[in-house]
């Protein structure tokens, strides 16, 4: 009797990134509507996405990478947002992780496989062991797969350096009088950054979707590099 069915795929840290993300906008005009100075409508959110982050990493009872980024990000920049009570410190708070995960996207280059490769597969499976090792055999024996994942990684790196670092000259253009004014611009920016994220993500997964479909339907022993 089988004692573990499919192995889920792990995306604890990637989802505590977004919920991060949900939690700090949505949550800065949430608090700005009912009258709270901009310091604490930045500050709050955040501590907000620390309690969550520790909460999802207890109930894994494990730390990811990415989760591990999510919970030292989180205590690095709350330490020194109420250590110096300035609005654009909390306020670059959020372009700045992501600017650390545009370098680590771009790091990832230089690895055996960079990290839309590791994720996609992980995800993408769904847990069914015959598309898992379709994107396995994938990245082994097709070049062109190989060549759209770093690519693919490549863009979402530079989108998400980019984007950040317009954000906090913008935050840091502004005088302090002016600064919810400013957290209202880079918002925008924000915004057509994640779209581009995501319109450069599915972009490249449409040919990779096809060259993995076709392992799938193709008998294991005729994998062949292509």
């Amino acid at each position: 009797m089988p004692t573990s069915g499919p192995k889920r795929p792990q995306a604890g840290g990637l989802l505590s990134i977004l919920l991060e993300i949900a939690i700090s906008i949505g949550g800065y005009y949430v608090l700005r509507a009912v009258g709270i100075d901009v310091f604490w409508s930045l500050t709050l959110p955040g501590i907000g996405v620390a309690i969550v982050a520790v909460i999802a990493t207890v109930r894994r009872r494990r730390v990811d990478m990415l989760g591990l980024l999510v919970l030292f990000e989180v205590a690095a920049s709350l330490s020194l947002v109420l250590t110096t009570h300035d609005p654009r410190i909390a306020a670059i708070r959020g372009p700045v992780y992501v600017s650390i995960g545009g370098l680590f996207c771009l790091a990832t280059l230089v690895r055996k496989q960079p990290i839309t490769a590791v994720t996609t597969s992980s995800l993408a499976s769904f847990g069914d062991p015959a598309r898992a090792r379709a994107f396995e055999s994938a990245w082994r024996a097709v070049p062109r797969y190989r060549l759209i994942m770093r690519a693919q990684t490549a863009a979402i790196g530079l989108i998400l350096l980019t984007g950040s670092t317009i954000q906090v000259g913008i935050l840091y253009a502004q005088p302090l009088s002016d600064v919810a004014h400013a957290i209202d611009i880079a918002n925008i920016v924000n915004t057509v950054m994640w779209v581009a994220e995501v319109a450069a993500a599915v972009g490249f997964m449409v040919p990779a979707r096809r060259i993995v479909l076709s392992i799938v339907d193709r008998p294991r022993d005729s994998v062949a590099p292509k």
